[in-house]
């Protein structure tokens, strides 16, 4: 996440620490513009921190976590088209230049990789964000359990998707450099049409509250 400062939740004891955990989890699924999400992170540790004081329990505070996340998240500044186009076709253009670094040229100028290869790459590139995403949407059900099974998942995918895929591929693959060059102009023009967007949406929401 991109958040503005570290969030101090050094006053928090074990129960309220854990319960914020839960929540900046769940809240960091639901596409609200980061910005905003630090905010309300932000009051969610005040809260937490005030009434900690008054020796109330979590569960009295917030009663049902993922209610109230759910509540939080419907009145919430969310994500734009623009921002997830600038987000993720940015992340994905880095990837494709990461696959300029570590493929192999041959004297045609391409990069050629096998369909077991490339699958893989792809799998270890989206399956890590996937994984954190799932395991993010199911704090509350799971909780303590969650990242128990977040390597096996992640392990279970990497091994099970190739051999499943990979028929269904040319054995082959090329990825001419020129669509690479491509992908490298158009890394820094969606992070900045990103950032740029994030902010612009965080300060005019700032400026309507």
């Amino acid at each position: 996440m991109f958040y503005k400062n570290k969030l101090d939740e050094r006053g928090l004891n074990s129960d309220y620490l854990t319960t914020f955990h839960l929540m900046k989890d769940y809240l960091t699924s639901k596409h609200i513009n980061r910005l905003v999400l630090y905010d309300i992170l932000e009051d969610i540790l005040v809260m937490a921190l005030d009434n900690q004081q008054r020796n109330l329990k979590p569960k009295e505070v917030f009663g049902d976590y993922q209610q109230f996340c759910d509540e939080i998240s419907r009145n919430a500044v969310k994500e734009t088209t623009i921002e997830k186009v600038g987000l993720y076709g940015g992340l994905l253009c880095i990837f494709i230049t990461l696959l300029f670094l570590i493929g192999i040229f041959n004297n045609h100028g391409e990069i050629r990789f096998t369909a077991d290869e490339l699958i893989r790459y792809i799998l270890t590139f989206i399956g890590i964000p996937m994984t954190i995403f799932i395991i993010n949407r199911l704090s509350f059900r799971l909780e303590f359990g969650r990242y128990a099974i977040m390597i096996p998942l992640y392990a279970l995918l990497i091994c099970i998707m190739p051999p499943m895929l990979s028929p269904y591929l040319p054995h082959s693959i090329i990825i001419p450099i020129v669509f690479i060059g491509i992908c490298i102009l158009l890394t820094p023009i969606l992070l900045y049409l990103y950032f740029h967007t994030q902010h612009k949406n965080y300060f005019s929401y700032k400026e309507a509250a």
